[in-house]
């Protein structure tokens, strides 16, 4: 029932057959604009993705002499595949909470990854382990199934004494009382990548935030080292274009689910007297929603957040043997400007947008002032701080920034003027007295010397 495909062993090739578009990452999910279908399995596709990922920080991010087993690695990443697969051949549904459940330090140790694995269960959408690099004998993938993949087989296959099938539920019932124990969390496909950032694909650890925190360091250490390292020689500067692509499409990704802790909040299923029962809705903590707006203003929204080398863009190059579809697709003068524009201007949309706005002013209603809420006064100066901080400096403003920066104005002044549903009466408020700030400290800054004609 499984059928492998070669071309999942391509990973090492793989080829983005579109332009990096970080909407449908930033884009606020729900049941509506993302139906369910229980039987649509895309761990494929993905687990491509991740695994090109892998090796790639594996080849530029090995220690001095230590040597990467590719044959090794793509076996251990075919092999959770399979065993994801097997699992809904036995009947199980997605979990996306199944990467939860061990910290990065662990997740490091290859005697507890040998023997625990990376997961807590198979049927997550989980990505290379980046806690393994430079860690001798650590395991990438993982090397078992899980607790929550041992739970759901009892319940699904256990053999029940009882003349008719209602004789089974009280057994049934113990079973599935224990959803709290360590490893057994579930959430699918009616849950993933909406407001819980800790039921998402391709995430990992018990902290996905210090994950995803970990890997856009990485991956921007990864894009400043590229040049020397790509292409071969011999080889088209194709292949530099096609690692430069593939990691602004991560760095967006990783920077997509960071969004969701501001105005996050946790979910879980347990009912009432369940042993260890755990509240069923709980706001992400003010502390948490802080780190993942830090985040965002380094990696994203800061003036040197996509500064990389200029020369970088006189290397970009075609697919030398395209297919007939992905010539036609192809952009072949590499709109750079716009690429990194639209991946800030998505990010700003989804933290400014109705529905964060919304959840952030009712996480404050629904906490004590001892848990420190994020406001919607910290959230509109933290991220109007970053994006304007030229102006409090006496010089000119490049253009990606001043393109961040009309983004900005016109979230701002929609916001005023014809705010979306759902758009709270404070944030209305506070975008019309940051509008005011704003006009004036650009009169003032406008006055200053040595500025272009772009700046003023």
């Amino acid at each position: 029932g499984i059928t492998v495909d070669a071309s999942l062993t391509r990973f090492s090739k793989l080829e983005k057959r579109h332009e990096v578009d970080p909407t449908t990452y930033f884009q606020e999910k729900s049941p509506d604009t993302q139906p369910w279908n229980p039987f649509r399995c895309e761990l494929g596709a993905g687990a491509r993705e991740q695994a090109w990922y892998g090796h790639l920080a594996m080849e530029l991010l090995a220690a001095p002499g230590m040597k990467i087993d590719e044959k090794a690695y793509t076996h251990a990443y075919l092999r959770a595949i399979v065993a994801h697969e097997m699992g809904h051949i036995l009947g199980l549904f997605h979990n996306f909470a199944g990467s939860t459940q061990f910290d990065l330090e662990e997740l490091k140790d290859p005697k507890h990854t040998r023997t625990r694995g990376v997961i807590a269960s198979v049927m997550d959408y989980v990505p290379f382990n980046i806690a393994a690099i430079k860690q001798k004998d650590a395991d990438y993938w993982t090397t078992t199934i899980g607790p929550y993949d041992m739970w759901a087989v009892e319940y699904g296959y256990s053999e029940i004494p009882g003349e008719k099938p209602e004789d089974e539920l009280p057994k049934l019932k113990a079973i599935a009382s224990r959803c709290n124990e360590p490893g057994h969390t579930f959430h699918n496909d009616l849950e993933v990548d909406q407001f819980d950032p800790l039921i998402a694909r391709f995430d990992l650890g018990k902290d996905p935030l210090s994950y995803f925190g970990r890997r856009l360091q990485v991956t921007r250490h990864l894009l400043f080292n590229l040049s020397p390292r790509l292409p071969r020689k011999g080889e088209s500067y194709w292949e530099f274009t096609r690692a430069f692509n593939g990691l602004i499409n991560d760095y967006a990704f990783s920077a997509s689910v960071a969004s969701r802790y501001v105005g996050g909040l946790h979910l879980n299923n347990n009912f009432r007297g369940d042993k260890g029962e755990k509240p069923t809705l709980v706001p992400v903590s003010g502390d948490k929603q802080r780190e993942a707006l830090r985040l965002l203003n380094t990696y994203i929204f800061a003036e040197n957040a996509f500064a990389f080398p200029a020369e970088y863009y006189k290397k970009l190059a075609a697919n030398p043997f395209p297919s007939m579809s992905g010539f036609s697709s192809t952009s072949r003068d590499f709109p750079v400007q716009n690429q990194f524009a639209s991946i800030q201007a998505s990010a700003l949309r989804r933290i400014l947008g109705a529905a964060t706005l919304r959840r952030v002013v009712n996480n404050e209603f629904k906490t004590i002032d001892a848990e420190r809420p994020l406001t919607l006064p910290e959230l509109f100066e933290e991220v109007s701080a970053s994006v304007w901080s030229e102006l409090s400096a006496k010089r000119s403003i490049p253009a990606l920034r001043r393109q961040l920066q009309r983004t900005h104005l016109d979230l701002l002044i929609d916001m005023v003027v014809s705010p979306g549903n759902g758009t709270p009466d404070d944030a209305r408020a506070i975008g019309w007295d940051q509008l005011r700030q704003l006009k004036a400290k650009m009169m003032t800054a406008r006055q200053r010397p040595g500025i272009d004609e772009y700046t003023r």
